[in-house]
């Protein structure tokens, strides 16, 4: 098969395609590293990120402005739906990352707050070095967010676009890796990891974070849109199902494949997680990591030291 135009990539992470073409042109990406990374790199456009609510107006709050009894130091971040600020807590005496969404609509604020309270709650079920600490989540004055852990990094995608070694990144997969697992292991799918949605510190630890479109494994409610990112959504996920651990997994292989660039062996290993059926899969995350704990590219993945270091953007 030749090379895929630019026009056929954007309309395969755009799901555009019908189901047994977009298959057969994602398997062929699997195997080409031209086509493979046409593909990350069209993911990686902002313009194809799930941007809901992008009607909602985009208010910043100014350094000293309160909520509740958080005081603002600085805007970390924006999304579709929030704000992230960095601020401190005078009651505990720390700083948090504070979650705040943005003002909209009445039916379209309902369905942000409810999305963060599960948010909120799904975090607070999981504790775990990998995964992002909950402190709070907060209605006041109309306004609704989430008091977080603060985390002085980046996320994955900023990290891995200074060129890193792939040993290290293989390694930082690994822990957020554990945090996917940490997360099945609760029931918890997480829908939507992509390295956007991981965070890295300036000591290297990894957090998993955005648990807002997240279920409960079994949870047969209809998915009314709310899916993940376009390029990481598996077969089960595009053909409509709400996704499950296997999902998750999908998503991890494409992100790491995507982050390891030219390395045969492991895109090798890891095509069995893109795999159609789930159930040819891995069993499990767990199964995923121990496969690429053995690989032993120059450290052991699944060790907890954290001696990755990290150039901090936010200062």
């Amino acid at each position: 098969m030749e090379h895929l135009s630019s026009e056929l990539v954007v309309a395969l992470c755009a799901n555009q395609l019908d189901h047994q073409r977009s298959e057969r042109l994602r398997a062929h990406c699997v195997v080409c590293p031209v086509c493979f990374e046409l593909l990350a790199a069209q993911r990686r456009e902002p313009a194809l990120s799930m941007r809901r609510s992008s009607d909602a107006p985009r208010r910043r709050l100014e350094r000293g402005a309160r909520l509740g009894r958080y005081e603002v130091m600085r805007a970390l971040g924006e999304g579709g739906e929030a704000t992230v600020y960095e601020a401190f807590d005078p009651l505990l005496e720390r700083k948090v990352a504070l979650k705040l969404l943005h003002q909209g609509v009445d039916s379209a604020q309902q369905g942000r707050r409810a999305r963060l309270v599960r948010e909120a709650r799904v975090m607070a079920r999981l504790t775990h070095p990998s995964v992002l600490t909950i402190y709070d989540v907060v209605e006041d004055a109309g306004e609704s967010f989430i008091a977080m852990e603060l985390v002085e990094g980046c996320t994955l995608r900023t990290w891995l676009s200074r060129g890193q070694l792939l040993a290290d990144v293989v390694t930082v997969f690994g822990w957020a890796g554990e945090g996917l697992a940490a997360a099945h292991h609760e029931g918890i799918v997480h829908r939507d990891f992509k390295p956007e949605n991981v965070l890295v510190d300036v000591r290297g630890r990894v957090k998993v974070t955005d648990f807002g479109l997240a279920r409960r494994r079994g949870d047969s409610r209809p998915v009314d849109g709310d899916e993940g990112t376009p390029g990481y959504l598996s077969p089960e996920q595009r053909a409509g199902r709400p996704g499950d651990p296997k999902s998750d997994q999908y998503a991890f292989c494409v992100a790491l494949i995507e982050a390891a660039g030219a390395s045969k062996s492991l895109r090798t290993l890891l095509s069995r997680g893109l795999l159609d059926d789930p159930a040819l899969r891995f069993s499990s995350m767990d199964e995923l990591l121990d496969a690429l704990a053995r690989r032993r590219i120059s450290r052991p993945v699944r060790a907890r030291s954290r001696e990755l270091q990290v150039v901090n953007p936010l200062t």
